[in-house]
């Protein structure tokens, strides 16, 4: 596990979400906005929840998409928020993201 507490531009999903859970997280918006969890490469044994923001169809296959939205840091008590967009395949829950910028 990293000590560092800054992120790096690029991300690697090791394991996310599925399917259905990408979807809820887009469009089920009920009290509050549903996340998803990514573990990311380097970062093993820490999940990090995703707001989704938008999700396009990549290829014909229905398995991989393009999504942007915001990552939440929960290693820092004040939780800071990183906007990004990303590639990320449900059959394989494995994709990457770049950072855009810290929303804070």
């Amino acid at each position: 596990m990293t000590t560092n507490m800054l992120l790096p531009q690029q991300l690697q999903i090791t394991n996310g979400a599925s399917k259905f859970d990408l979807m809820l997280a887009l469009f089920d918006h009920k009290s509050e906005r549903r996340v998803v969890d990514f573990t990311l490469l380097g970062f093993e044994g820490q999940v990090f929840q995703a707001g989704i923001a938008a999700v396009e169809a990549e290829d014909g296959s229905g398995e991989s998409w393009l999504i942007k939205g915001t990552l939440i840091d929960h290693r820092v008590p004040e939780k800071k928020h990183h906007m990004f967009k990303g590639y990320f395949r449900t059959d394989k829950r494995t994709g990457w993201l770049e950072l855009q910028r810290k929303i804070v």
